[in-house]
């Protein structure tokens, strides 16, 4: 099965002039992008698991806690706070983030929006993975 992981792009730039970050190297061609923010702090966004759907996650400002569950029921725990920091999440995988109030949070996706691709009940991704 295939696990999360932290893609680092890089920063290009100085301290005084700034910094500019290719979002390049994702291992997908991009079908679908979308900005989640500003969420009220301590809301919880996500909350669902995706069937087909592989997705790098970016905090743009500010930072999110995302935790994930994989199908097989391990846990996982990210922090995000730098937008030259992003998350793969591999489809199959329930997630949800906490966004502080300066995040914006920039997700790429591997398919086009399909409501189909969404689980959103908790105990049917428990079931959807025999357990």
């Amino acid at each position: 099965m295939k696990q999360p992981f932290i893609i680092k792009f890089p920063k290009i730039g100085t301290e005084e002039k700034g910094f500019l970050v290719p979002f390049e190297h994702i291992p997908f061609p991009i079908e679908h992008v979308y900005c989640i923010g500003p969420v009220p702090e301590g809301e919880s966004r996500g909350n669902h698991a995706k069937k087909t759907n592989t997705q790098v996650l970016i905090a743009i400002g500010g930072s999110a806690v995302l935790s994930l569950e994989s199908p097989d029921g391990i846990q996982y725990e990210f922090t995000l706070n730098s937008n030259n920091i992003g998350l793969l999440i591999p489809a199959g995988y329930w997630r949800s983030a906490i966004l502080d109030a300066n995040c914006f949070l920039l997700g790429l996706h591997s398919i086009k929006y399909s409501e189909d691709d969404y689980v959103k009940d908790y105990s049917e991704f428990k079931k959807m993975n025999n357990r």
